[in-house]
């Protein structure tokens, strides 16, 4: 059931489908409704121009942006979500890791369940809370938790 909708497109494997120009489709239930993208992998699914889902329920619905891992997801432009469950809302932002979320521009959540929600600001690593070192949250601009 491989189906192609765009020119210079390819879809490959079991129920690929590529509705985009120059767009890839590859392996089970993947999808691609952008220009110049890439969905791979089981259920992936990529909205996006120029944006990569990749790995098992992968979903990218932004621009330039890469999703990689275990239902990852990816909704800003530029951003990257990486690992498991990992979680990326804003421009420019990286989450990376097991349960990651950020939620700001320019911002990056690293390691087990960080979570970031401010501008330019940067949690790392295993489970922190301010200065504590559980559940890390950063809410606000220009700051960094470390552990």
């Amino acid at each position: 059931m491989n189906m192609n909708n765009g020119g210079n497109g390819m879809t490959n494997g079991f129920n690929g489908m590529n509705n985009g120009g120059n767009g890839m489709s590859n392996g089970w239930n993947g999808m691609n409704n952008g220009g110049n993208g890439m969905s791979n992998g089981w259920n992936g699914m990529n909205n996006g121009g120029n944006g990569m889902s990749n790995g098992l329920n992968g979903m990218n619905n932004g621009g330039n942006g890469m999703n990689n891992g275990w239902n990852g997801m990816n909704n800003g432009g530029n951003g990257m979500s990486n690992g498991w469950n990992g979680m990326n809302n804003g421009g420019n932002g990286m989450s990376n890791g097991w349960n990651g979320m950020n939620n700001g521009g320019n911002g990056m959540s690293n390691g087990w369940y960080g979570m970031n929600n401010g501008l330019n600001g940067m949690n790392g690593r295993f489970n922190m809370m301010n200065i504590n070192r559980f559940n890390g949250m950063n809410n606000g601009g220009l700051g960094m938790i470390s552990g």
